[in-house]
């Protein structure tokens, strides 16, 4: 009976280690395939993906490219290769894959799988998991060289301010592409008045971005023309047009977002201090915005501090700083003030003290906050409590049948 009393209790035990040490891994890839079809012998292509982890600590994993090793290399963003990553909790880690086709390569289609297998830290038991990035493509003798137009945009604008146009092309060949993009605009009366010619090289698979800028600032308000011609090796592949308008300065509505403010609450007397202000602009047109920064002393004007100009393009989003220096200690209000489009917009006054007086801010201790083993498994302390009482109502009962012996 003792030895059977043992092994129960030592049955007991080893399940509330495996449940203690172990850490479910869950990992998520997107996308879960990279098609880079068609392919030449010694071209080298990239693709990105991204991995998740879901669970509440970080998750490490080692990558492995089996046979394909020679054909494939897993890089970071920053550009250097590596051979295992780490996921943050709840977050994901970005990768680039570098396939390379070996000049000996046969023809064919191919399915390659990159494999990211979890890995325990600490030692711990791990309930592993191995999931596939499959690089999908087919290596090829013929080169197709080919592009495809995927957007082109002239945005209105106004007198003075540059015309904004952009041009996204797809290289869907499989060799680099070349194309020039030539825009020609004419006015109302249908007179050219402006031509432009950008070179765009494109990797295959790639979409690449050509934005070119129209100076305004000598012609008339009116409803121009922009013509878009598409060149590959000096041949015209694609013409499109498209009409906008040129509108009288101060038609459009110039607009800014106040995305946050930082500034010292506590300056020491004459030491410069700064203010930056978030903006974005969310207007219809480009502009440009200042800010100034008016120091009062109770009703007391006392000084005024300005920031550089900053010209945002529409939907752009940047910093204005400002430096200010108060020699005398007390408590000030500093009301920045924005202009831009020909509009004032005054924020809210911060107060701020001045004092010679070392102010020191004690952090928020987070020693313990998910630092305890236990709370990396949910529903640790209810699994425990449910083996712990299993095994004491058996033992109880195998005892009673003991005495009853």
């Amino acid at each position: 009976m003792g030895k059977t009393y043992v092994k129960i209790l030592f049955s007991a035990v080893l399940v509330l280690a495996l449940v203690y040490g172990a850490e479910a891994i869950s990992i998520g890839i997107s996308p879960s395939f990279i098609d880079f079809k068609d392919l030449l012998r010694g071209q080298v292509v990239e693709g990105r993906a991204r991995i998740y982890n879901t669970q509440d600590s970080p998750a490490h994993f080692k990558i492995e490219t089996g046979e394909f090793s020679e054909w494939v290399e897993v890089l970071n963003t920053a550009g250097e290769v590596i051979n295992e990553i780490e996921v943050p909790p709840s977050g994901y880690h970005e990768i680039i894959v570098r396939l390379k086709i070996p000049e000996d390569a046969s023809n064919g289609n191919y399915k390659i799988p990159v494999f990211f297998v979890s890995s325990s830290e600490g030692g711990k038991v791990g309930v592993g998991m191995k999931a596939p990035l499959n690089l999908v493509f087919t290596v090829t003798g013929e080169q197709k060289k080919s592009v495809k137009l995927m957007l082109f945009t002239i945005e209105d604008t106004e007198v003075g301010i540059p015309a904004r146009m952009e041009v996204d092309i797809l290289n869907n060949g499989n060799v680099v592409a070349d194309p020039t993009v030539e825009i020609t605009v004419f006015n109302p009366d249908g007179i050219e008045v402006w031509r432009n010619q950008t070179a765009v090289k494109i990797k295959p698979q790639e979409i690449k971005a050509a934005k070119i800028s129209w100076d305004t600032s000598k012609i008339a308000e009116g409803t121009y023309t922009g013509r878009l011609r598409l060149l590959m090796d000096g041949k015209e592949i694609l013409t499109e047009e498209l009409k906008f308008n040129v509108f009288e300065k101060g038609t459009l509505t110039a607009r800014m977002e106040i995305l946050n403010i930082s500034v010292e609450k506590v300056i020491q007397p004459g030491k410069m201090s700064k203010v930056e202000l978030g903006v974005k602009n969310t207007g219809q047109i480009d502009t440009e915005v200042r800010m100034r920064i008016e120091i009062y002393n109770g009703s007391e004007f006392i000084d005024l501090s300005e920031s550089d100009p900053l010209w945002l393009e529409k939907g752009q989003t940047g910093i204005l700083t400002a430096y200010l220096k108060i020699s005398e200690p007390g408590n000030y209000t500093l009301k920045p003030v924005l202009s831009y489009g020909g509009r004032i917009a005054k924020l809210s006054g911060i107060t701020v003290e001045v004092t010679s007086q070392m102010v020191r801010q004690e952090s928020a201790s987070n020693s313990s906050a998910g630092n305890d083993e236990n709370s990396r498994i949910p529903g640790f302390g209810i699994y425990s409590a449910m083996l712990i009482a299993g095994t004491v109502l058996l033992l109880m009962k195998l005892r009673m049948k003991g005495k009853k012996r």
